[in-house]
C-alpha cells in the first residue's frame, strides 16, 4: 500500500518583522485544503539584500508569533534552514532540501505581486520546471491567468482575510512608538521592545 503524501506549503520571506498580514496567509492555505502541513522559513544575512535586523533575531520572532497563533498546531513549523545557513539561500535551495523528504510534496508559496520577480531568482530555470507555487491574491487583486511555464494554482480560501500592511510600514511606526495593536502578535511587539529593534519606543 502506498504511503500517503504530505502536501507540504513553503512559505519563505524576510519577516522584517512578521506580522499578521503573514499569519492569516498560514491560517488560510491550512484552511484551503490544498496543503497539509505549512513551514515557515525566514530568510538568512545576505549582503545583495539587506534586513533591519538580523536573521537570528528574524527566526525568534517568527517562532514567537507561530507558537501564539497557532498552539500546538503540528501542522505548522519554523525551518531555521536560511536563517543559520543550512542550505543555500535561494527558494531553489528549499525545493532540493524538501523533496528529498520521503513522500512529500512541496509547494512554494508566492505572493502574487512576485511572479514578475522570478527571472531574478537564484537558479530560475531550475526553480520554474521543477517547483509547484501557490499563489496568494491579494485585496483588490483580479484572479487572472497566471504565467504560463510553472506549475502554480491560486491559494483558494474558504474566506478572505487580506492585512493590507508592510513590514516597512510596521517599522517606521515602531520606530516612531506608535502602537501596532492589531498588527502584530503581542509577543513579537514585547520582543522587539526587549531588544530595542527597530528602535522601538513603546
Amino acid at each position: 500500500m502506498q504511503a500517503k503524501q504530505t502536501r507540504l506549503a513553503i512559505y519563505g520571506g524576510a519577516f522584517d518583522p512578521i506580522h499578521n498580514g503573514h499569519l492569516a496567509t498560514i491560517a488560510q492555505l491550512l484552511a484551503s485544503g490544498q496543503v497539509d502541513t505549512v513551514v515557515v522559513v525566514p530568510s538568512g544575512d545576505r549582503p545583495d539584500k539587506r534586513s533591519a535586523v538580523s536573521a537570528v533575531d528574524r527566526l525568534q520572532m517568527t517562532r514567537l508569533a507561530i507558537e501564539e497563533a497557532f498552539p500546538g498546531d503540528g501542522r505548522i513549523s519554523v525551518s531555521d534552514l536560511h536563517a543559520t545557513g543550512k542550505v543555500g539561500y535561494g527558494t531553489i535551495d528549499l525545493v532540493d532540501h524538501f523533496v528529498k523528504q520521503p513522500e512529500t510534496v512541496p509547494y512554494v508559496v508566492l505572493g502574487y505581486e512576485l511572479l514578475g520577480d522570478l527571472p531574478k531568482w537564484k537558479d530560475e530555470a531550475r526553480l520554474r520546471s521543477v517547483a509547484r507555487f501557490i499563489v496568494i491574491p491579494r485585496p483588490g487583486t483580479v484572479a487572472v491567468e497566471l504565467p504560463k511555464g510553472i506549475s502554480a494554482v491560486w491559494l483558494r480560501s474558504p474566506y478572505d482575510a487580506g492585512v493590507l500592511v508592510s513590514s516597512t510600514t510596521i517599522r517606521e511606526m515602531l520606530g516612531k512608538g506608535l502602537s501596532c495593536a492589531g498588527l502584530l502578535p503581542t509577543s513579537v511587539v514585547g520582543f522587539c521592545r526587549s531588544k530595542g529593534l527597530y528602535k522601538t519606543q513603546q
